[in-house]
């Protein structure tokens, strides 16, 4: 009966340590793959400030044209 529970306590633990490593599979994909999403939305986020940024430069040229009369 000893090696029948030592045989049991293995297969629990086994099975314990499936579970730890799959729970640590999830997490660790969960993780990754929100990290990989806020990357893209901060991508995003700064190319469209970039782009207002840059659009601003062009308008703000108009309305020194606009102060000089340099545009008639």
């Amino acid at each position: 009966t000893f090696n029948a529970d030592t045989n049991n306590d293995n297969k629990g633990n086994k099975l314990r340590v499936a579970i730890i490593v799959l729970i640590v599979l999830v997490a660790s994909t969960v993780t990754i793959f929100g990290l990989m999403m806020a990357y893209k939305y901060w991508q995003k986020r700064k190319r469209q400030q970039d782009q207002a940024r840059f659009l601003k430069l062009f308008e703000e040229g108009d309305d020194l044209e606009d102060e000089l009369e340099l545009g008639n």
